[in-house]
């Protein structure tokens, strides 16, 4: 969170990480072959935003931040999408 201190105003912080992980919108392949999960998480203090988690192939958590913007996260390679 040191990196990402916007993190600290999201209600519920540790149930929005764990269900975008469990329960992803969209996983996309990161630049260094992480998998990305994203997920919407509504309207937040700074507004409608998704929660993006890259993660690696062992499922360790590298970081977690909030954008408004993840139709330019979305243009990489879509691994899995929720139907």
């Amino acid at each position: 969170m040191l990196r990402h201190p916007e993190l600290r105003r999201i209600p519920n912080l540790e149930n929005e990480i764990v269900r975008a992980i469990n329960k992803p919108e969209y996983v996309v392949l990161g630049l260094h072959g992480e998998h990305i999960a994203i997920r919407n998480i509504g309207i937040t203090p700074y507004g409608p935003k998704h929660i993006v988690i890259p993660y690696d192939e062992s499922g360790e958590v590298r970081t977690a931040f909030i954008t408004s913007d993840a139709e330019r996260i979305l243009k990489r390679r879509i691994l899995w999408r929720q139907q």
